[in-house]
């Protein structure tokens, strides 16, 4: 059985009020955060008036690489990189107190109105294109014909985890990977894993940070990428 690597994963939090000055909070999380982000922060500088509430206007980053944030005036997105051939097994219980923390920081500026939960996994496989088309029919490759060059697939429903809405969405790339200190370049498959709040309901009177955590642990039972590879490679 092929096994994952974790790529990355990621929370994103959206704000119900935007947040004009991301820049002024760079002491104040990075304290709450126990100082992870220990690399010189990027920021955008903007013209006054100027709305774009999904650009990052604020880059966190640590020299270990495993941190980054991108701070907007309408968004929060965190990430913990995973290191060697990790699985998010291995970073679930850190990355939920690292969660518990930005949900804290950020609740407490503005209400939080929807969040997002993405983790990414690599399947190492040559045959990169080749594997991710077993998705697909027979009849509708047979349309085609010839030689499989990429292969691209998206799949989304809706569930309910707890009283929240969530689209559960999958992504299936080919993809060429480079790790540090695993692989140099290597070619196989791209698994993303997402769910997201319903964008058409806004949560944040029901929102806390013991419901987020309990979304993000519930989430995780739901990622089967061992029944998706066993798909892929019978």
């Amino acid at each position: 059985m092929k096994e994952e690597i974790l790529i990355n994963t990621q929370l994103a939090l959206f704000f119900e009020q935007q947040i004009p000055r991301p820049d002024e909070l760079i002491q104040g999380f990075n304290q709450q955060m126990n100082n992870i982000f220990d690399k010189i922060p990027n920021i955008m500088p903007i013209p006054d008036g100027l709305n774009i509430p999904d650009v990052p206007i604020v880059q966190l980053m640590s020299k270990s690489n495993v941190h980054n944030c991108n701070i907007a005036m309408g968004r929060v997105d965190f990430f913990h990189t995973g290191i060697n051939k990790q699985k998010f097994s291995d970073i679930k219980d850190i990355f939920l107190v690292e969660t518990e923390k930005l949900y804290s920081f950020f609740s407490q500026k503005t209400p939080i109105k929807r969040i997002g939960f993405v983790t990414r996994f690599f399947f190492e496989d040559p045959e990169k294109s080749r594997a991710t088309a077993t998705l697909l029919n027979e009849s509708f490759k047979n349309l085609f014909g010839s030689e499989i060059l990429d292969t691209s697939i998206k799949f989304v429903t809706r569930i309910n985890i707890l009283d929240f809405e969530v689209n559960n969405a999958t992504f299936v790339n080919s993809y060429t990977a480079k790790l540090p200190n695993i692989l140099e370049k290597a070619g196989g498959i791209l698994v993303t894993r997402d769910f997201s709040t319903n964008p058409m309901q806004d949560y944040s009177k029901k929102f806390d940070s013991d419901g987020i955590k309990k979304i993000l642990t519930e989430s995780h039972t739901k990622f089967n990428l061992d029944k998706i590879a066993h798909i892929i490679w019978p």
